[in-house]
């Protein structure tokens, strides 16, 4: 399950970054890591 949901959240950066431009792809790759990480601790 995890792994589906990695190879689709690569799709969809990877589809953001054509159309809203790669800084916005980066800033939404940050928030998206610190809300995996936060839900890795929370259990």
């Amino acid at each position: 399950m995890a792994e589906l949901l990695i190879r689709r959240g690569i799709e969809v950066l990877t589809r953001l970054a054509f159309y809203a431009g790669w800084p916005n792809s980066m800033t939404t790759m940050s928030q998206l890591k610190a809300i995996l990480e936060n839900a890795d601790h929370s259990g």
